[in-house]
């Protein structure tokens, strides 16, 4: 049975509603409406919405003097699956084991059923058997997504704009058909777009590259050094016109301090600032990738 029409905020549901056709207003009508809280990034949505549910209220049970089950209270592990429900009263009116992957190990209670709202804090779709990631479905029983990701699709590019760099952090070997590479422990995907744990990744390489980058700027200025030494010896210090002479030179120093030291300034700060652009496209990135991930 799929879910009702519901009522969309940005993009986590707020309110599911039914369609009476007898009605003379043709006004929906709501019929369940969830409170929602901040999820595993502690914002409102940027995790999807894992974590971050509060209540789900039957509208139908809200009557003057009522104190039937509702609002349900919810209750999720630290990985912002849905465990439980309790009534006001501290009656557990639904309970929830997953395995690793989102099969339903046991459920019970009397909203079990009635409640969408379950591993990842996404809708189940008991006649599918599939979870609603809002930008692709979920299989617990193959512990894969049915499509590949967007990111990988040359029309999904297309229409949200060209991102080098976000559809860069996804494995060059990777399987587009992965959850969360298989490591949902410590993984989750907010919409079924890549992780942040892949924008991580991906940050974390071009990092590398800067780091490396910047031994190399250093150690290029270290092999000046010997060749100066060589050179000049203990002289003291050299005016930049003698040394502007040497290939790579501008300004330089020669420290005299029993094993001569020349810090080529010129050589130094071109490089630099080449790291530091580095840095820069790498941060950029980076926040580029995360932007992707929380659309």
């Amino acid at each position: 049975m799929f879910a009702p029409p519901a009522t969309y905020d940005g993009m986590l549901v707020i309110q599911e509603r039914h369609f009476a056709p007898q009605l003379s207003t043709n006004v929906p009508q709501q019929t369940v409406t969830y409170t929602r809280g901040r999820d595993l990034s502690g914002t409102l949505e940027g995790a999807g919405g894992i974590g971050g549910l509060l209540a789900r209220t039957e509208n139908s049970l809200l009557t003057p003097g009522s104190s039937l089950l509702s609002p349900a209270f919810y209750h999720c592990d630290g990985n912002g699956n849905v465990t439980c429900l309790l009534a006001t009263n501290g009656n557990v009116l639904a309970r929830y084991l997953y395995d690793p992957y989102g099969n339903t190990v046991s459920q019970s209670g009397s909203l079990a059923d009635a409640n969408v709202y379950r591993f990842s804090s996404k809708e189940y779709h008991a006649a599918i058997g599939l979870y609603y990631y809002l930008y692709r479905w979920y299989d617990p029983s193959t512990q894969r997504w049915p499509n590949r990701d967007p990111l990988t699709e040359q029309g999904h590019r297309v229409l949200r704009g060209a991102c080098a760099s976000c559809y860069s952090a996804l494995p060059k070997d990777g399987n587009a058909y992965l959850f969360c590479n298989d490591a949902p422990i410590s993984k989750y995907d907010p919409f079924g777009l890549l992780t942040k744990e892949d924008c991580d990744d991906a940050y974390e390489a071009d990092m590398k590259k800067v780091r490396a980058a910047g031994l190399k700027c250093t150690a290029g200025v270290v092999t000046w050094a010997i060749g100066g030494e060589i050179i000049f010896g203990g002289i003291g210090i050299v005016g930049g016109g003698l040394i502007g002479a040497l290939p790579g030179a501008g300004l330089g120093l020669i420290i005299g301090t029993g094993v001569d030291v020349v810090v080529d300034l010129c050589h130094y700060l071109h490089c630099k600032k080449e790291v530091d652009e580095m840095q820069k496209a790498a941060d950029e990135a980076y926040e580029d990738c995360l932007k992707k991930v929380d659309q």
